[in-house]
């Protein structure tokens, strides 16, 4: 009986044995699954900072004592606006946009000032 030549998706060698066995070695398998986990993670790895960097800047401020700024100066301190953790749509139609970044809530009046508060952490049960 011929046997069908497999080849070794990571390195490209004949893969020998059992006929569903798809690695020459272990090593191939486990560097071929995480390149590809890798690659599947690299935009979520990207969003991440961002999210992490706007939250430190908010934190910065925060610590420092800078709990109502002007927009620009968030802005300018790049804070990026298009990476938030959450959002409050319906507070738009009153007058403040509320947004979130991790523990962080953020509104934003009508005169572009922003007012940063802290949410308390959660108590273990």
């Amino acid at each position: 009986m011929d046997e069908e030549t497999r080849i070794c998706p990571n390195c490209g060698r004949q893969v020998t044995g059992r006929a569903d066995k798809r690695f020459c070695c272990s090593e191939c398998k486990t560097m071929f699954h995480n390149r590809k986990y890798r690659l599947e993670r690299k935009e979520i790895y990207r969003i991440d900072r961002i999210l992490k960097k706007n939250r430190s800047i908010i934190d910065r401020l925060y610590i420092n004592g800078e709990r109502n700024i002007p927009f620009h100066r968030l802005y300018h301190l790049g804070f990026d606006f298009k990476y938030l953790t959450s959002f409050i749509a319906d507070s738009c139609s009153t007058e403040a946009c509320v947004f979130g970044c991790y523990d962080y809530t953020c509104a934003m009046s009508s005169d572009g000032r922003i007012s940063i508060e802290r949410a308390e952490p959660a108590t273990p049960r």
